[in-house]
């Protein structure tokens, strides 16, 4: 299942169709995020590299090489995170599932039998027992479609959203399948950035608060300011970072990690590294790019699980990858 496809503005109709204060609400955490990137960039312009320009222009001119770098790489994976379809379940996929829905209760199985009396689902389930072991999915009373495992209705988007790991109201998005990995790319970034800006200012900033005569002339306000903001912004950010990083690395998601035993976790593959890959895609070359990833031989609708590939030293990878034993996850065919 190629993910080149996840491109797109599904949400730009959604966006056009809510209210005043629900355009609002989506764009204003969005302005907040770019207000505060945009000012500690200027903060860095005006309080370090005018100061030290002058009298340090090599020194100055290769510090500024990753910093540009690094604040490009920021608002790109912000943008790519931000338009990137997180995934939305299949209707194709779940029309092939309707008889493997698994019920809470019976009022819930009836309310389901009847949106669809008097037609072949409704033979397809057995009148005695609630639920049979070939019932193994959840079925979206707001979407009316089955949902595979990890997948999550979002409210804010009105959509079931494939591998969901939470609605992001900083990048106007679902964090899911397809843009999970974009997500991780701006945490990263974002708390690199505001650390070395807050960082670089902390000389000058010694100087300000040392001198109190220092406080009152133009711009000292704006060093103390900009070195606190970006080291605390730049800590926080990176938290985030870590903690995602590390669910990652188990193959959970945030809201697994609420309802899975990491101890007894069935998505944590054999090959840790086969974990990055379910989110990063196999080809490496794109892992740090601000793109989607791509080249992962999987069906988003059902991922791979520890007990079914019972391989200690199975990977997870692309026909590409010549000279390696190779395990595709084959999605399976749909009439």
């Amino acid at each position: 299942v190629s993910t080149q496809s996840t491109w797109g503005f599904y949400h730009i109709k959604m966006f056009a169709n809510r209210s005043f204060c629900g355009k609002f609400s989506i764009l204003a955490p969005i302005i907040i995020v770019l207000g505060i990137i945009l000012g500690l960039e200027w903060v860095y312009i005006d309080q370090f590299l005018r100061y030290y320009w002058p009298l340090y222009p090599i020194t100055v001119f290769i510090i500024c090489i990753p910093f540009y770098v690094n604040s490009f790489l920021i608002f790109a994976n912000l943008f790519a995170c931000a338009i990137v379809d997180p995934g939305g379940v299949s209707k194709q996929w779940s029309d092939a599932n309707l008889g493997k829905v698994k019920f809470v209760s019976q009022k819930e199985k009836d309310d389901f039998l009847a949106h669809y009396k008097n037609t072949d689902v409704e033979n397809m389930y057995s009148k005695e027992q609630l639920n049979t072991p070939s019932q193994i999915y959840k079925y979206c009373h707001i979407c009316k479609i089955v949902k595979p495992e990890r997948a999550h209705h979002c409210n804010l988007c009105n959509r079931c959203i494939l591998k969901m790991d939470h609605h992001c109201p900083w990048v106007g998005n679902c964090v899911g399948f397809a843009n999970h990995k974009l997500f991780l790319l701006f945490c990263f970034h974002a708390s690199m950035g505001c650390l070395w800006d807050g960082i670089l200012l902390i000389p000058r900033f010694i100087r300000v608060v040392s001198t109190h005569r220092m406080l009152t002339k133009p711009g000292a306000l704006t060093i103390v300011i900009g070195c606190i903001c970006g080291i605390f912004v730049g800590l926080a950010i990176g938290f985030l970072g870590i903690m995602h990083a590390c669910h990652i690395h188990k193959n959970l998601t945030t809201i697994e990690m609420h309802t899975i035993d990491p101890k007894n976790n069935p998505f944590s593959l054999p090959k840790r590294c086969d974990n990055w890959k379910m989110v990063f895609g196999n080809d490496r070359w794109n892992w740090l790019l601000p793109l989607a990833p791509t080249g992962l031989q999987i069906d988003p609708h059902r991922f791979p699980k520890r007990q079914e590939l019972q391989l200690d030293d199975c990977e997870i990878l692309s026909p590409k990858e010549k000279g390696k034993e190779v395990i595709q996850i084959i999605p399976p065919r749909i009439n």
